[in-house]
């Protein structure tokens, strides 16, 4: 009989011992859900395009996110997904809560009609839109867009405002058809096939040249007027390149780079960010610390990226396949 009663005891003993265990695990869950967004244990997710190699970028990004952190009070974690719709998707599955992303990506998130909003566009050598450009060799014949017809041809990549969309926009508006088109997948690489006249013509980024206090010039010489455009990722091995590749044709002005944020945060976690990001990229620019070229931040919103969709649907661009992470 007591070792029955024994056994009915602890019968009755084990239940409440576990159902205590299992409310101290989800009070712990509970309390770690409800951690306010932008605390240490539920930082601000900061995403940036890749746009480059991932190792410089996060080097560069960590100065911002030290800034930042100081200035506001919040926390943030910093990532480089491995490609351009994983950043458009993180907005969509609420894994991004921040991007420094790029003027196609946001225009595809607003497509999609994901949460998101525009904080700040980028301002890169005074500028806050840039161009595409028609690139040709100067010793060509080419000089208007119509000597184009039939012509062997390099773009960028199908989701490149300035080295695909935009340029072919205005190719289509002068009735221009191309002979063979390829995509060289880098700004550089354009500009590289053109020079080494693998295609008669090649399009790339564009911005003005400029002298070391940021003011337009013309005879770019790379030392009193530097020129900064996608010519200037190869003076390294083609010192003659601005020389050799001349522009045939600008597009019309691009919006710069959106910073990007969830719009369901809360309006405070928005507010200070978007002067915390003003502040820090003005702050590490003065003090040549610049991250992707950015100079400053200027006012923006969601209508200055609008006409992008019209162009997407006119050209019939399928971003989705062009953005993901390409095959080795």
């Amino acid at each position: 009989m007591k070792k029955h009663a024994l056994g009915s005891a602890l019968a009755l003993a084990t239940p409440t011992v576990l159902t205590l265990s299992a409310f101290a695990g989800m009070f712990a869950i509970s309390a770690h859900a409800e951690d306010k967004i932008g605390t240490r244990r539920n930082p601000i997710k900061f995403a940036f395009s890749p746009s480059s190699d991932s190792n410089k970028m996060m080097a560069t990004a960590e100065p911002l996110r030290k800034c930042l952190e100081a200035k506001t009070g919040l926390s943030y974690d910093i990532t480089i997904p491995p490609s351009y719709i994983v950043v458009v998707e993180g907005f969509g599955s609420k894994k991004v809560d921040l991007a420094m992303t790029t003027s196609t990506s946001y225009a595809k998130a607003l497509e999609k009609k994901y949460d998101v909003e525009p904080l700040l566009r980028v301002v890169r050598k005074g500028e806050a839109t840039y161009r595409g450009a028609i690139f040709v060799r100067s010793d060509s014949k080419l000089n208007k867009l119509e000597d184009l017809k039939g012509k062997k041809f390099a773009f960028v990549d199908p989701a490149s405002g300035s080295g695909y969309i935009f340029p072919k926009k205005m190719l289509l508006e002068k009735n221009v058809k191309l002979g063979e088109e390829v995509f060289a997948n880098k700004h550089d690489v354009s500009i590289t096939m053109v020079y080494q006249k693998q295609v008669d013509a090649g399009a790339a980024y564009f911005s003005a040249a400029t002298d070391a206090n940021n003011n337009h010039c013309e005879k770019i010489n790379q030392k009193t007027c530097i020129g900064n455009d996608a010519r200037r990722l190869l003076t390294t091995q083609f010192s003659d390149v601005f020389d050799k590749i001349k522009v045939l044709a600008l597009t019309e002005p691009i919006p710069n780079d959106p910073i990007a944020i969830r719009g369901s945060l809360p309006a405070e976690v928005k507010s200070k960010t978007k002067e915390g990001l003003k502040y820090c990229f003005a702050d590490l620019s003065a003090k040549k610390q610049t991250i992707n070229d950015v100079d400053n931040t200027v006012e923006t919103s969601a209508k200055d990226y609008e006409p992008l969709l019209k162009i997407f649907k006119e050209l019939k661009v399928d971003l989705d396949g062009a953005m993901a992470p390409k095959k080795k």
